[in-house]
């Protein structure tokens, strides 16, 4: 319900929140690569793109066998190497490919040392156990939500760790299903009480296709032949979009996290208070969590974590 030029003030006033600071590397990156052999992309687009969004726009040929490479080393570029593969193969036919990047580099504000670091087991969704390593703190952030504890764990210069652990009887499926992100910011900005905090190091990484996803969401119309997609450039047909991907890889340990996230979309063409004694949260099973930027509270990356290796 938002027009499109409200969209774009407000996505560029966010953009600009996020830029890196002394201590933390916060980097969002985006692209249009447009066939040049079928499609030509349109001068007010590519304003736009540039303007807002700070996008490079670039007309290359999908039939090159140079131009998967040229791709993949934009995305490793933006990405610190963390994720250094978007595509394998370009469809001769498709006519545009958007990508968007974000990298996030955070240090703990306090890092954890040796003597906070111990081994444990963690019990993974389907009932199996894994030693991990389990990083010792005290934070004063602890709350409550429908459904689960959580603590924030700040990092430098203004962004935060939150980790929630969902009740036994709730289970981290139906948690997630019920996920009320207004819930949880309220409950964090007002979570101080003391509590002692084990939170396992991790790292893994997930490709997920989301047309579907998008789709039950209400973002129907752009998948098929009726979507409305004509403003980003001419050719002969019906831009719509055909797929959306995302990859993503985090690695999380005693000195901060690290977490890179890539969105491919590819557009195709149709013919034509404290308590004496303090909480414990231990992430010792399936959890949800989330990277936020303190002052709007919008997570950069969210996710859980089923299993561990």
């Amino acid at each position: 319900g938002i027009p499109v030029g409200e969209m774009n003030e407000y996505l560029y006033e966010y953009t600009k929140k996020l830029e890196s600071t002394a201590e933390s590397t916060v980097n969002t990156a985006n692209s249009a690569w447009a066939n040049k052999s079928v499609f030509e992309l349109s001068e007010d687009f590519i304003t736009v793109a540039e303007k807002y969004y700070r996008a490079e726009a670039k007309s290359v040929d999908f039939a090159d066998q140079a131009t998967p490479a040229e791709i993949n080393r934009w995305v490793s570029d933006h990405t610190d190497g963390m994720i250094d593969k978007a595509v394998e193969e370009l469809p001769p036919h498709a006519v545009l490919l958007l990508l968007n990047t974000v990298l996030f580099n955070g240090k703990w504000e306090t890092p954890y040392e040796e003597y906070n670091i111990s081994d444990g087991i963690f019990t993974n969704h389907d009932g199996s156990e894994a030693d991990v390593k389990f990083m010792y703190s005290t934070e004063h952030s602890y709350f409550e939500v429908d459904g689960g504890v959580g603590f924030t764990k700040a990092y430098k210069d203004g962004y935060s760790f939150v980790g929630i652990l969902p009740d036994e009887n709730v289970g981290i499926d139906a948690f997630v299903t019920g996920l009320d992100l207004s819930e949880i910011n309220r409950a964090i900005n007002g979570g101080s009480e003391k509590v002692r905090v084990y939170l396992p190091k991790f790292e893994y990484e997930t490709e997920l296709p989301l047309t579907d996803i998008l789709s039950d969401m209400g973002l129907e119309e752009a998948f098929g032949a009726n979507a409305n997609l004509r403003g980003l450039g001419s050719g002969m047909g019906n831009p719509y979009i055909s797929s959306v991907l995302q990859k993503a890889k985090i690695i999380n340990d005693e000195n901060g996290t690290k977490a890179a996230a890539m969105t491919e979309v590819m557009v195709m063409m149709t013919s034509a208070g404290p308590s004496a004694q303090p909480k414990i949260i231990e992430l010792n099973r399936p959890f949800f969590y989330m990277i936020l930027e303190n002052e709007t509270m919008i997570p950069l990356f969210m996710g859980t974590v089923y299993s561990m290796e």
